[in-house]
């Protein structure tokens, strides 16, 4: 059966998005085919940029670290919540997710499309976000999911300094993948995901590629 690949990462480049407060990277030639012979570049970025993980280590104490992130949990069957009619800025409840109680597995990695990546780009992407309750936050810890993902720049409203759903989540052992783009692009409600981390020894996150692998009919 033939399969399509769906690329749901931001570029990652000097002039993306970044979480509000955060330094954006630096993409800088060291060396070029017309002086050297051969291009190489040194790329300087905060943990946490672009399409990225947050491992349990990035709000919890001891929390398992990038490196130390099963990769099962980062690559395997997953179900997509559509919650892209919500208003920006809006607060995601049990309610919202009634449909779609029954079709989140154990196992599964679940991936909220809120909408916002449309925004990509303009000021509201970081400050208008869709964010979920508390309540949401440990009804989906009780499904036993192994990751969230997400088109938010983050799972906690921006300016919210205690981190109460990375701590929820991460507190749990699931990882958080945040800022996934083209969202509106996977047909299917189930597929195979997968999003690799840089394995960063000791890590508290990771930049990585995530894609959508779907059976076409």
């Amino acid at each position: 059966m033939k399969k399509r690949i769906i690329d749901l990462t931001y570029d990652f480049e000097e002039k993306m998005m970044v979480y509000p407060g955060n330094s954006k990277p630096t993409i800088e030639k060291v060396a070029t085919v017309e002086k050297e012979g051969f291009n190489i570049s040194r790329i300087t970025f905060i943990s946490h940029t672009g399409t990225h993980i947050d491992a349990p280590r990035h709000f919890i104490k001891n929390g398992e670290t990038i490196d130390k992130i099963p990769l099962e949990k980062l690559a395997g069957e997953a179900v997509l919540v559509d919650l892209s009619t919500k208003k920006k800025g809006s607060l995601i409840t049990l309610t919202d997710f009634k449909p779609f109680e029954n079709l989140i597995h154990k196992g599964d990695i679940l991936l909220l499309n809120t909408g916002i990546y449309k925004s990509y780009g303009k000021p509201e992407f970081n400050l208008e976000f869709p964010t979920i309750d508390p309540d949401v936050a440990r009804w989906i810890v009780n499904k036993e999911i192994s990751a969230l993902a997400t088109d938010a720049t983050s799972v906690d409203p921006v300016g919210e300094e205690e981190g109460v759903i990375h701590h929820i989540l991460l507190g749990a052992g699931i990882p958080i993948v945040e800022n996934l783009a083209n969202l509106g692009q996977i047909k299917k409600q189930r597929f195979f995901f997968i999003a690799l981390p840089l394995k960063i020894k000791d890590g508290d996150g990771a930049p990585c590629r995530a894609i959508a692998i779907e059976e076409m009919d």
